[in-house]
């Protein structure tokens, strides 16, 4: 289980900074950073809808809660990425 590495602590509300767009695909979804024009593939239709809609839960945990209990620990694991590339911010 994923807990506080990396500067991810799941019990954090997280969103998608301005500068970062999230466009949805039938594979999953495309996410630009503009300020490194890094182009990312989320290859997960439960992934894309997690990081869509981090903004609307008060911690990453409360939105991952609502995906299968098998996907758990993979979207974790891909948050704790996102957010260690800087594709995701603390929402607080």
């Amino acid at each position: 289980m994923c807990t506080k590495r990396n500067g991810f602590d799941p019990a954090r509300g997280y969103r998608v900074p301005d500068y970062v767009s999230v466009r949805r695909e039938s594979f999953g979804a495309l996410v630009y950073d503009h300020k490194t024009r890094r182009l990312l593939f989320l290859k997960s239709a439960a992934l894309s809808d997690v990081v869509l809609g981090l903004a609307d839960y008060s911690s990453a945990r409360a939105c991952v809660d609502d995906l299968t209990p098998g996907d758990h620990d993979t979207v974790l694991a891909a948050l704790e990425r996102l957010v260690a590339g800087g594709l995701l911010i603390v929402s607080d």
